[in-house]
């Protein structure tokens, strides 16, 4: 009889997050693997009812998101209308009195949409009488539902993946931040307590092998991101229109991911290569300052907001060079860099922390150009034109780089979690 497990990830469409990206890689290798797989996708509103990986089909049962969350995410595209203003201003006073008021509850700092999760988990569960449930933090919505069904059927395996830290989330506002690293690690300790196992980012191994974690870090397991899939690579060669293309893809954040430095570099790059070109997809509060930089000479930016997986991935395959801007957060390494690794282009990559736990993957990459913040702006800025002399227009086989990158595969992932799940 085959295994059924069930997945709680974030959102599918129209443009998914790191976590569900990451999770549809895990699902395609327990599905080679012959699992009966089914998905939970919170903050779903875009109706869906199954989604292919590649050429399996798994069923999605969506949660939407809460009317808080709908207008924060109008509000990142700059998408309110001026009533929308109003009403988010409200929400947005309700949600920092609830997080005061429920501030003993954190990190569940949403408990409706948790008791959401929970109910449609609950009702499949009855239907298919899952053996495993994957909770994928983040939303902590995911994680709350799994301890729920634990609790309710102890003989579920139930366990979480964290590709995130809680302590790397936006601190609430109003809550001072020594309150805030205790509310984390108690919180931490209660989720990991009442779960079979945790799969955490190797980022998290510095904080948790603490003695303050001592009750609970034996259920703590390891691990790299899946991200690194076969195939991304020999699709396409860049295009040769006589201009040079970056593309950038992720969040972009004044406080931790600012893109100022990046661009600045670009610029003065111009001046002596013209005609580069960036695309940039995903969402942010830096649009100031890319704005200031639209009418630089020889410099062209090109801004498409979200847009789904497969279209970025297309970018990327007709791209002469990809960008990575490393995180100011301490302990944080970015999942999308391994899927940057498997498309086998050359990396220009921004190192903001001098600490970045990300530069020794990078170390292993066969073309990727360092450029530290703290730098000249001249000499990186010939550095980089030396870089587009010496890569633009090569592609690297992405089959060789992976030997690089094992623990970066959806193979290595399921082979922890099968361990995990079966052997205990």
């Amino acid at each position: 009889m085959k295994k059924k497990i069930l997945i709680i990830a974030g959102r599918l469409t129209p443009a998914p997050g790191a976590n569900v990206i990451i999770a549809r890689n895990i699902i395609k290798e327990l599905k080679n693997r012959h699992y009966e797989v089914s998905l939970i996708s919170i903050n779903q509103n875009e109706e869906i009812s199954r989604i292919s990986v590649y050429e399996n089909y798994v069923h999605v049962y969506p949660v939407k998101s809460t009317m808080f969350a709908r207008y924060l995410e109008m509000k990142r595209a700059n998408k309110l209308s001026a009533a929308d203003k109003v009403k988010y201003v409200f929400l947005l006073i309700a949600r920092r009195i609830e997080n005061i008021v429920f501030v003993l509850k954190f990190p569940n700092v949403d408990s409706s949409q948790s008791k959401a999760v929970f109910r449609t988990a609950e009702k499949l569960y009855k239907q298919e009488k899952y053996d495993c449930i994957l909770s994928v933090f983040r939303p902590y919505s995911a994680v709350y539902a799994g301890i729920q069904m634990k609790k309710n059927h102890p003989e579920i395996i139930s366990g979480a993946y964290y590709m995130d830290l809680i302590s790397g989330s936006n601190k609430p506002e109003l809550i001072p931040n020594s309150l805030y690293k205790k509310l984390c690690m108690k919180g931490d300790i209660k989720t990991f307590r009442a779960l079979d196992f945790i799969l955490m980012a190797k980022g998290g191994e510095s904080i948790y092998k603490n003695k303050a974690y001592s009750g609970v870090n034996e259920k703590i397991t390891y691990t790299d991101f899946p991200v690194f899939a076969s195939g991304n690579d020999g699709k396409k060669q860049a295009e040769s229109s006589g201009k040079i293309r970056f593309v950038y893809a992720g969040t972009l954040d004044r406080r931790y991911r600012s893109p100022e430095f990046m661009l600045n570099i670009l610029k003065e790059a111009a001046q002596k290569t013209p005609g580069i070109v960036l695309d940039i997809y995903g969402r942010g509060d830096c649009y100031d300052i890319i704005d200031s930089y639209k009418n630089s000479a020889g410099f062209k930016i090109v801004e498409h907001g979200m847009a789904p997986h497969e279209q970025i991935m297309e970018t990327m395959a007709t791209a002469d060079f990809l960008i990575n801007i490393s995180n100011k957060t301490q302990n944080i390494i970015q999942s999308k860099i391994f899927e940057l690794f498997s498309t086998g282009k050359p990396i220009v990559n921004f190192i903001s922390n001098p600490d970045d736990i990300s530069r020794s993957y990078f170390d292993k990459y066969p073309a990727v150009l360092n450029i530290q913040e703290w730098g000249s702006l001249w000499e990186y800025s010939d550095k980089l034109n030396e870089f587009i002399s010496l890569e633009a227009g090569k592609q690297y086989s992405a089959e060789e780089i992976k030997k690089n990158y094992f623990e970066n595969t959806p193979e290595h992932f399921v082979d922890m979690l099968e361990k995990l799940i079966w052997e205990g």
